[in-house]
């Protein structure tokens, strides 16, 4: 089990709004990014019925993330966050065709950015945090 995604927005921003808000000075106009996230995951359900009931799982996750900001100049960042955790879950269902999934466990992950071709900041070592979520699913 696993999801996967591709990931794109752009905003264009009104400086003068974003000026007043941070009440700093900028010539922030717009931010694009576009990039992708994969998880895979594996769970071991504590009930008979694969599927439903309670389970343990386990996962990784990677997101890189492709940042084009333009003021008076254009920069370019790549943001990249490796991780993985455990959870506690259940899977229910609602209706016949509706169902759901609570998730909560302990996770790590490490954050590196790129800004442009010349420097790299990693923003920490690997920093421990929740994972908590929830989904609903239609069944056809």
């Amino acid at each position: 089990m696993g999801t996967a995604g591709y990931v794109r927005s752009s905003i264009e921003l009104n400086t003068s709004d974003l000026e007043s808000l941070l009440g700093v000075r900028t010539s922030l106009n717009a931010v694009d990014w576009e990039g992708f996230v994969v998880q895979p995951e594996f769970r071991f359900y504590l009930s008979e019925a694969a599927g439903k009931g309670m389970y343990l799982g386990a996962f990784a996750r990677v997101r890189s993330i492709h940042r084009i900001m333009v003021t008076n100049f254009t920069g370019h960042q790549r943001r990249t966050a490796v991780g993985g955790g455990v959870v506690l879950g259940g899977q229910f269902n609602m209706t016949e065709r509706l169902t759901g999934d609570l998730f909560i466990g302990p996770q790590l992950k490490s954050v590196t950015t790129n800004y442009g071709d010349h420097f790299a900041y990693g923003e920490g070592n690997w920093m421990p945090g929740i994972r908590f979520g929830m989904w609903m699913g239609w069944r056809w």
